[in-house]
């Protein structure tokens, strides 16, 4: 089930509307007619609401482009009902680095807004036009507002956004990056119970950019941390090296024996020189025996994923470059099959590593002392 639309593709970088957004003009037009009953000023809204998304994607895109000033790539950028979200292949983490990609979005807001400020005359408004405004100030006059208020309202201290991002930098420059992001998602947490509060009283928008700050800051925080765990392991310490594999010329009547044997979800597809063709899903194993037949050959079904890994790769440069959606990367060491690294398999490599850091930790600590026990 697609949970968004592809909509546009800008320098490069996809623009995808979230699946939610109609919930939005859904209450857009609502809120207008509940206001004055007048359709002009329902179209009105919808017109102010798709220039305030263009300023979202304006404020986007100035992280996109500084970070592929660092060498970081943008996958997308997609637009949900409280904002957009750009996801870069990886967070920068130098300090600078991250200070200035954090910074860029807002900077776009505050060049426009000024754009606007200079370039409107304040005492025309929309009326001129035959239309009438959302308020007495001007269509444009309020766009310009809008600018100032995402750059502000992004600036906030509240990890992840923007101005949350720039006090990890500030703070990791003293303290590290690990415990400089726990105290931006400290502050953050605070200030979305602040915003939780108030948008229960005024803006249901704002309890839900509450709930946003709460959930995202905490998941990107594991992340940091389970990339600082993984530092200097490297793919062949993680990967899969026993799994059963497939010639392309096999035939799915062949191979279906094999899917009742093992519960392995994806099936390397070789040829005779051990060179890797692609991979076979248990899905797709299943579905094609009913659409194709059982004589069709697993070469004709098996698909190349986005990229494939080498032995000697770092785990945290892989995950930096993780196509979005797959569970599985072959490995190939000078275009042969050497293994399988997946998002199971390094979850139970975590799992064993927690494990013997506890053990390790039992081992090294000191028994307390038996308690103090007065003589009688």
């Amino acid at each position: 089930m697609k949970t968004r639309w592809k909509i546009a593709r800008i320098a490069g970088i996809d623009l995808y509307l979230h699946t939610s957004f109609p919930l939005l003009l859904v209450w857009v037009i609502f809120y207008q007619f509940s206001l004055s009953g007048r359709l002009d000023d329902v179209w009105l809204g919808l017109l102010f609401t798709f220039f305030l998304f263009a300023l979202v994607v304006a404020h986007e895109f100035g992280h996109a482009l500084m970070a592929r000033r660092f060498g970081i790539t943008t996958r997308d950028i997609t637009l949900f009902p409280i904002g957009g979200v750009a996801r870069l292949t990886r967070i920068p983490t130098k300090p600078l680095e991250e200070l200035l990609v954090a910074l860029a979005g807002p900077a776009v807001n505050v060049v426009l807004a000024v754009l606007l400020f200079f370039a409107l005359d304040w005492r025309r408004d929309l009326a001129s036009f035959g239309i009438s405004p959302l308020d007495p100030a001007s269509f444009l006059q309020q766009l310009a507002r809008a600018n100032l208020w995402l750059a502000v309202f992004n600036l906030l201290p509240a990890f992840p956004l923007d101005g949350g991002r720039v006090l990890r930098a500030l703070l990791s420059i003293k303290f590290g990056r690990i415990p400089a992001t726990h105290m931006a998602i400290a502050a953050g947490r605070g200030i979305a119970i602040i915003l939780g509060l108030v948008g229960l009283a005024l803006n249901p928008f704002l309890v839900m950019i509450a709930i946003f700050i709460w959930i995202a800051g905490k998941e990107e925080a594991d992340r940091d941390e389970l990339k600082a765990k993984l530092g200097g392991v490297h793919v062949e310490q993680v990967m899969l090296r026993e799994c059963r594999t497939f010639f392309s010329e096999e035939s799915l009547a062949r191979v279906t024996n094999h899917l009742l044997a093992c519960a392995q979800e994806d099936y390397p597809v070789i040829d005779h020189d051990n060179r890797f063709i692609g991979l076979l899903r248990r899905s797709d194993l299943v579905r094609s025996i009913a659409d194709r037949g059982p004589d069709t050959l697993i070469g004709d079904i098996s698909r190349r994923t986005g990229i494939t890994a080498h032995p000697t790769e770092t785990v945290t440069h892989l995950l930096e470059r993780w196509p979005a959606g797959e569970s599985t990367v072959a490995v190939l060491d000078q275009h042969r099959f050497v293994g399988m690294f997946t998002t199971v398999n390094l979850g139970e490599f975590m799992l064993v590593q927690s494990a013997m850091e506890k053990r390790a930790g039992k081992l090294t600590t000191l028994p307390s002392p038996a308690p103090f026990l007065p003589s009688t």
